[in-house]
């Protein structure tokens, strides 16, 4: 593949609302026609694989070149089969069943439904921060290497220590020999916080971001949207000048 330029982005909250698209939306898919040969597009998503296909197969999304489902737990990639490669590398030190026990035991928090559940994430319905630490400790305490992903106030996923949105973009670009500063990373909630502290890269939060993204503002290249949705989405790559130069200018501000 010949891409000069990555887009990656969260789904829900970013681009879409309530799964239904959002203002701004169809101007981006224009623009990633326009671009199609120079500018790889990645869904870092929550969903699943399946999920996430769906909203592709029903035009509700533009086609992806690659997708990191399950908070960046797995890496499919074109033709729809995940990245081994990328799995084996996030098997290193990690523990599932200890940590389920472990938690099980000491916190007996409340497990999200099945289809949320993976391999490499495990999540659950966490409604008190403050016990966030207490996690920690209980993780460090016996030895068990994990990472923390917590966001809109509820929903506490545990993933291998090496996974992640962050981690998922840093295999991407190394795949496709992407430099760092030709990224930008777009996204509004807790769970996007590691892709968008990714250095070098153009990080972008939408209008409608949650709490948790407010600490980043005037951090690095970081850029606020007034624009909500896909509309800020496009409103922060033209802040950074993302698009890269085509015969044909395009129209790369109007939602």
């Amino acid at each position: 593949m010949g891409f000069q330029h990555l887009l990656v982005s969260d789904i829900d909250g970013t681009l879409l609302r309530d799964g239904q698209a959002t203002p701004g939306l169809k101007a981006l898919k224009r623009l990633f026609q326009t671009h199609s040969d120079t500018v790889a597009l990645v869904y870092a998503t929550g969903r699943s694989i399946a999920s996430t296909l769906r909203l592709v197969e029903k035009g509700i999304l533009p086609p992806p070149q690659a997708i990191a489902p399950f908070v960046g737990t797995e890496v499919w990639l074109p033709g729809w089969y995940p990245s081994r490669e990328y799995s084996r590398m996030l098997e290193q030190g990690w523990h599932p069943i200890r940590i389920q026990r472990l938690i099980r035991e000491k916190l007996a928090l409340r497990t999200q439904e099945a289809r949320f559940q993976s391999y490499f994430k495990l999540s659950y319905f966490l409604e008190d921060a403050t016990l966030l630490p207490q996690l920690k400790a209980l993780l460090q305490q016996h030895r068990l290497q994990a990472k923390i992903v917590y966001s809109c106030g509820e929903y506490l996923d545990i993933i291998p220590v090496r996974a992640g949105k962050a981690s998922a973009v840093r295999f991407l670009c190394t795949r496709w020999q992407i430099e760092h500063q030709n990224v930008l990373a777009c996204g509004d909630s807790g769970n996007d916080v590691d892709m968008l502290t990714v250095p070098d890269t153009c990080n972008v939060a939408v209008g409608n971001l949650e709490e948790e993204l407010q600490t980043l503002a005037g951090s690095g290249r970081f850029y606020v949207a007034e624009l909500p949705y896909a509309g800020g989405v496009l409103e922060g790559a033209a802040a950074f000048d993302f698009w890269p130069p085509t015969e044909e200018r395009t129209d790369t501000a109007t939602p």
